[in-house]
């Protein structure tokens, strides 16, 4: 899978978790001095906007109403213009964010998945590119019921029961494995950004879906050619492709199979830090429960 790509990138890049960030903070402030003076001239009022967000997290309605409230151009014309894994998707590198830039095109929707080896690698590597040639607000969204978005990814194509036993069975520990390095990489993420002084806007899956506008406002507030009614969202975005695909009215089972199902019951029932998310209706977890595990990892914010 992806992330096992990912964490092998990670470890050959000799980035250590706590250690790797220490260490990157030292050096933030030298980092941005050395900048060169014309990498970070930018109009204030258009600064570029990056979404950091794993996919199945209302992404595109999130993405379609802001560029219509803000008058906003996608990073090469494409929502997520740096998903390798699509005909049309290109590496994600610092000359490709810098073109964005200088064709104005301010918007992109940059996933943990798109850290490649071949381009921007790590979170850190990514924000600190981003903000060099000119990204200077980040909108960072997470979806805490990492089941309910993984089964909502999966379900994106047409699938056998051997698929879903391929995805969902895995050796003992390796789902949740999963989840606590996808939570890893996007906290690093935002970590990152706030190291490299970016105006960082946080809602969760729940905040966005309960309402669109309000998370859009939020965002919009930072631009200052934002006031008035300029950039005024209007909640009417059509419902997309994607959101067809998530069968939410059917059971675990039926969204798998019932093998696939047995085994994510199995690998999460017993921590209830995850048992949780066996409830696909469910956004956020119990009170007195956190899925947090991997925060150490970065530290409070």
């Amino acid at each position: 899978m992806r992330y096992y790509a990912l964490l092998a990138v990670m470890h050959a890049a000799n980035v250590d978790g706590v250690g790797d960030l220490r260490r990157y903070r030292r050096r933030g402030a030298r980092h941005r001095r050395e900048r060169a003076p014309n990498a970070t001239a930018q109009d204030a009022s258009r600064r570029g906007v990056i979404l950091w967000a794993h996919g199945r997290s209302a992404t595109d309605t999130f993405c379609e109403a802001m560029r219509q409230a803000a008058h906003l151009t996608y990073c090469r014309n494409i929502k997520e213009g740096f998903n390798h894994l699509h005909a049309e998707g290109k590496r994600l590198t610092r000359n490709r964010l810098k073109k964005c830039v200088r064709r104005g095109q301010l918007l992109s929707h940059i996933k943990p998945g798109h850290l490649y080896s071949q381009g921007l690698a790590t979170p850190e590597a990514l924000f600190r590119a981003a903000r060099e040639v000119g990204f200077g607000v980040v909108v960072a969204e997470y979806r805490q019921n990492a089941l309910a978005r993984m089964v909502s990814s999966f379900e994106m194509r047409t699938r056998t029961p051997a698929d879903a036993k391929a995805v969902f069975c895995k050796k003992d520990g390796e789902l949740v494995k999963k989840f606590e390095w996808e939570r890893t990489i996007w906290e690093r993420g935002v970590a990152a950004a706030k190291a490299e002084e970016f105006t960082i806007i946080e809602f969760t899956f729940l905040e966005l879906i309960s309402s669109v506008c309000t998370c859009v406002e939020r965002a919009t507030s930072v631009l200052a050619d934002c006031a008035g009614a300029r950039c005024e969202c209007r909640d009417q975005v059509k419902e997309n492709v994607h959101m067809r695909t998530s069968h939410r009215d059917r059971t675990l089972a039926e969204r798998t199979s019932p093998t696939a199902a047995n085994c994510i019951r199995a690998a999460l029932r017993v921590d209830p830090q995850y048992a949780w998310m066996l409830d696909l209706s469910r956004h956020e977890p119990p009170e007195g429960v956190s899925n947090a595990n991997a925060s150490w990892l970065v530290g409070s914010s």
